[in-house]
């Protein structure tokens, strides 16, 4: 880890043996990353290999940023004793948007800016269905005319064609 950040909790559990230490880090400590909303958490896994401590970030699906609520983290932590590396799903009801829907987005971290102007949001069509990420919050592949990329669901407010809001 080149970079120091401030954890704010340690989990230790002791698994077939071996002692793991979960290291709970706040995503708001990587602000450039879309993904890093308030109440998230990153997760570093530490094990003690010859009186050393190594450790690696707990990625999922091949991102190399994943952050979780911290029920996620939980499910997760139990599951690792039952089988390691399983991740279960969370049950929250996937909302109601569809792909090729037309949706406004407002980034969560431009919620945060107070200048005094209406923040910049961005009208977008959904590239996808919703997906429930590892993270416990539902996302989409969304396409704008500057970029695209996976959004979390409550960032978004489906739209018409003329641009007034639509009931979800």
């Amino acid at each position: 880890m080149g970079e120091k950040r401030e954890k704010t909790d340690a989990i230790l559990l002791r698994i077939r043996g071996t002692t793991r230490i979960y290291e709970l880090y706040p995503a708001v400590q990587w602000p450039d990353q879309d993904e890093a909303d308030e109440g998230l958490y990153r997760v570093r896994e530490c094990r003690y290999e010859a009186n050393r401590k190594r450790g690696r970030w707990l990625c999922i699906g091949g991102r190399k940023f994943t952050f979780m609520t911290l029920e996620a983290i939980f499910r997760h932590l139990r599951h690792e004793a039952a089988e390691a590396g399983y991740l279960d799903r969370l049950t929250a009801p996937a909302p109601p948007l569809r792909e090729g829907m037309l949706v406004r987005w407002l980034p969560g971290n431009m919620r945060e800016i107070s200048t005094g102007t209406e923040p910049r949001c961005y009208r977008a069509r959904l590239l996808s269905d919703p997906i429930l990420w590892p993270d416990g919050q539902w996302r989409v592949v969304i396409g704008t005319s500057r970029s695209g990329g996976l959004v979390c669901c409550d960032e978004i407010q489906p739209i018409d064609a003329h641009g007034r809001e639509v009931a979800r």
